[in-house]
């Protein structure tokens, strides 16, 4: 079911109660997981039709915050690898254009990469020098 559907019907599985892309679910809200997200949807050239069809089937209002990580893995791996802001198969322009995004841009963005406390510190560093104000 994973390889199967992660792609091309996440949100449909998100429905049926699986969720591989998002984090997790409550009353409250959604988090997207970026690895997992990019893993069957291409964040990279289609960001903007990524969020539209989560508007559709789930509501952006109900998005509450993302987790921000890089993939180790191309798109449609169907694979959740972790990877440090920039180095992986998003690059640096997809992570300005999340954090600078209309309807993303105010939500908080939590860090989840594989580095200690001071590889997170540069990577948050380079964040808010790429955040348009």
């Amino acid at each position: 079911m994973y390889k199967q559907g992660l792609g091309e019907a996440l949100f449909t599985l998100h429905s049926a109660g699986y969720e591989p892309a998002l984090r997790f679910t409550t009353r409250a809200g959604e988090a997207i997981e970026l690895a997992r997200l990019s893993a069957g949807y291409d964040l990279v050239n289609r960001l903007d039709s990524v969020l539209e069809h989560f508007d559709s089937v789930l509501g952006l209002k109900r998005l509450r915050a993302i987790h921000l990580n890089d993939s180790m893995t191309p798109f449609a791996s169907f694979k959740d690898r972790h990877e440090t802001i920039g180095k992986g198969s998003l690059g640096e322009q997809t992570f300005i254009n999340l954090i600078n995004h209309p309807v993303l841009r105010e939500l908080p963005f939590f860090l989840e990469t594989p580095r200690d406390e001071a590889g997170h510190g540069q990577e948050i560093a380079w964040l808010k020098e790429h955040y348009r104000a």
